[in-house]
């Protein structure tokens, strides 16, 4: 069945994912800087340095994670330990290229459509578990629903349920929490996403 997972499991996540970016190569020679003396103008020239190599996404993304980090060690009941007092608020990476930006490989971010045989040969292949079973299990719900790896990395057992019994169907009801979008618009509904036979059968096994 599905794996369990829960919010706990999703902190963790987050944890390593900020982890993993503030050990970044760009922010290395920052390694023997105290924190209190890093200001907003360097941490901007490394955001910059990032989004010119073409990754501007996550030059975002790091620039989201270095704002709240500064913000927590400049706060009043912090202050007085770390000595940080620079304003990271205004921390943000410079604005998106335009125009299409073409990969290494060719494609184009957001506009290469996998062929018919590609998911076919990759549903197989998770078929056979050539990625261990929960990867290939998470694979096959990620090609036959379109959903975001984040919901289907945080969903729970209890969000599968039977419909249909009799033609084989069944139901993954969306919980907000694993909605992108859902917890700022203040969406508390749940998303019923119908799961087919060969889809349900998949996952009951």
């Amino acid at each position: 069945g599905v794996p369990r997972r829960g919010r706990a499991d999703a902190e963790v996540d987050t944890w390593n994912d900020y982890r993993k970016l503030l050990h970044i190569p760009e922010l290395r020679f920052l390694d023997n800087e105290r924190v209190c003396r890093i200001t907003r103008q360097q941490l901007a020239e490394i955001v910059a340095d990032v989004h010119k190599t073409g990754r501007e996404r996550h030059a975002e993304h790091l620039a989201s994670v270095l704002r709240p980090f500064w913000t927590y060690l400049s706060d009043d009941a912090v202050t007085r330990q770390s000595g940080v007092t620079h304003d990271m608020a205004r921390l943000r990476a410079p604005p998106r290229s335009k125009g299409e930006m073409v990969r290494p490989n060719g494609k184009v971010p957001g506009k290469y459509i996998a062929t018919s045989s590609e998911i076919g040969r990759l549903l197989t292949y998770c078929e056979d578990e050539a990625f261990g079973s929960d990867i290939s299990l998470a694979l096959t719900i990620m090609i036959l629903t379109g959903q975001r790896r984040r919901a289907i990395a945080s969903a729970l057992i209890v969000d599968f349920v039977p419909w249909m019994e009799n033609d084989g169907w069944g139901v993954w009801s969306m919980g907000p929490p694993h909605r992108k979008t859902a917890d700022r618009r203040g969406d508390t509904s749940r998303h019923a996403m119908p799961l087919p036979p060969y889809l349900w059968s998949t996952i009951q096994g």
